[in-house]
């Protein structure tokens, strides 16, 4: 496959392409790479996994991954930083949702659970704001046709239920990062993730809840201060 041709022109075409009706230019680049995809070796595989890396190349890797399927192995954990990494949590799930529908639900809430808990700062931030996509429905449904949505009813309604050992350990990472972390920055991607409904953590972390209250009413930045009491009143 030649990507870096089709790299060349889908990002001349996002130059100009100012999202009102068709584009000739990308209709015509996803029909190539379905195409063509069947037949795509290792190094093309290698010069997309390259291409996740770099700030534009990457929107063209994203453009190829979430039209075809499968996805190699090798694509995984590029494709999970790049979500990471991405800054606009209104973009990270170009890359985030593919590993969704090609590697399940589990082990990429599992992996980005692993950032949180592991990664700098910057990254517990990015993995905090990516699990938007990775958790319950909106991996399947976001990006799918309508009808495609309406098969996933019964794949949801499983994920739910096997999920809910992750989301105790998310609940409770969160909850810790955010009263023991002092990074502003990380702070402000977490909170969003945090429920302060009572009742939405069980018992023994309800000691934690009031602590994430007490800082974010203390906070110096206005924002968060915001956040929580709008929270507090939903």
């Amino acid at each position: 496959m030649n990507f870096e041709s089709m790299c060349a022109e889908y990002l001349a075409e996002q130059e100009i392409y100012k999202g009102i009706g068709p584009s000739h230019v990308f209709d015509r680049l996803e029909e190539t790479v379905r195409s063509e995809w069947p037949s795509a070796t290792e190094k093309d595989f290698q010069w997309l996994a390259g291409a996740l890396q770099d700030e534009n190349q990457k929107w063209f890797a994203a453009f190829v991954v979430t039209r075809v399927e499968p996805l190699p192995e090798c694509l995984y954990l590029p494709l999970i930083q790049a979500g990471v990494n991405e800054p606009d949590p209104s973009l990270d799930g170009r890359f985030i949702q593919p590993c969704a529908w090609n590697f399940g639900l589990r082990r990429v809430n599992t992996t980005l659970l692993d950032i949180l808990e592991t990664g700098t700062n910057l990254e517990k931030a990015g993995a905090a704001k990516a699990m938007y996509w990775a958790r319950s429905a909106r991996a399947f449904v976001a990006g799918r046709g309508w009808m495609q949505a309406i098969t996933c009813g019964e794949k949801i309604r499983e994920i739910h239920d096997d999920l809910s050992d992750l989301e105790e350990r998310r609940c409770r990472l969160v909850l810790n990062e955010f009263v023991q972390n002092e990074d502003e920055y990380l702070r402000r991607n977490i909170f969003p993730s945090l429920p302060l409904r009572p009742g939405t953590y069980p018992p023994d972390a309800e000691d934690l809840v009031r602590k994430v209250i007490a800082i974010a009413r203390n906070h110096p930045s206005e924002h968060i201060r915001k956040l929580v009491e709008e929270d507090l009143r939903s």
